[in-house]
């Protein structure tokens, strides 16, 4: 019978890494593309914008009007 020995470092992390979300990004990337495709006339519309690059129009009608990300309103609690 073989027993392990598990210490401290072996099951909790010593420092918290933020991990990054490889499609948070992407989709980050898809709101900034539309909203300046909006600013300079490229979509004549937010529906336009929000179908043609697969974001939500909600999520568009709200930065456009000064909404932060996820990532930004939540700095603050940290």
């Amino acid at each position: 019978m073989l027993i392990a020995e598990i210490t401290i470092q072996d099951t909790y992390p010593i420092a918290m890494v933020c991990s990054i979300n490889v499609k948070a990004e992407e989709a980050e990337e898809k709101i900034q593309t539309a909203l300046a495709g909006i600013k300079d006339g490229t979509y004549t519309s937010v529906y336009q914008a929000a179908k043609e690059l697969g974001v939500s129009r909600a999520t568009l009608d709200r930065r456009l009007k000064g909404g932060k990300s996820r990532t930004k309103a939540k700095e603050s609690a940290q």
